[in-house]
């Protein structure tokens, strides 16, 4: 009874799980960057800085999914580690993953108001938050199927994807950031030697 009382619950977690990952990002304007404006007011400077500032979210968010996957890792290299174990640790991934998939729908909903290089940065990070999502679908219906072996390729796989996919999403988003203090630091200088702005 006990058992099947774990099963059911870790199913229906799992089945939830799923669920929250099929959700499609949201497509807003980020809340804790605002810089003041509502949305409607905002400027393309504005939307440059508010991207900035989700860009250094998104970097924390993908540097706690590359933990996670780098645990699994671990955990994968362990056959004495038990399902349980794994299934937790997805689900910690699963909320971390979450809160980046919402901040890159911040950043596709204000996409179209920022510079070209952040434009692009939004792509390679959406991509990236695409494949993560999909790996760790896939590792918690392995799981959910009630595979016992996880130390085998199929589920191996998943979890290094997730690991490598959350350092790429991670490098992007750190250049990104470190682009845009660049930048700042340029035009703060720029301006105090009295240089006309470059486009």
């Amino acid at each position: 009874m006990t058992m099947k009382l774990r099963t059911l619950l870790w199913g229906g977690a799992v089945s939830c799980a799923l669920a929250v990952f099929a959700v499609p990002a949201v497509a807003g304007v980020a809340r804790e960057c605002e810089v003041g404006k509502p949305a409607a007011q905002m400027s393309g400077a504005d939307y440059r800085t508010e991207a900035n500032c989700i860009f250094r979210h998104v970097e924390g968010d993908a540097d706690l999914v590359q933990d996670h996957a780098s645990t699994l890792q671990s955990f994968v290299l362990d056959p004495n580690m038990s399902w349980q174990s794994h299934a937790g640790e997805l689900e910690d991934l699963k909320y971390a993953l979450n809160d980046m998939q919402s901040k890159i729908g911040q950043l596709e909903g204000i996409c179209s108001e920022v510079a070209p290089w952040q434009r692009n940065a939004i792509d390679e990070i959406a991509k990236d938050g695409l494949l993560l999502v999909d790996n760790a679908q896939d590792a918690i219906l392995w799981i959910n199927a009630g595979h016992k072996l996880l130390e085998v390729p199929p589920y191996r796989d998943y979890i290094h994807n997730l690991f490598t996919e959350a350092q790429k999403a991670k490098k992007t988003a750190s250049e990104a950031v470190r682009f845009a203090n660049v930048s700042h630091e340029y035009r703060t200088l720029g301006h105090e030697l009295g240089a006309r702005p470059v486009s």
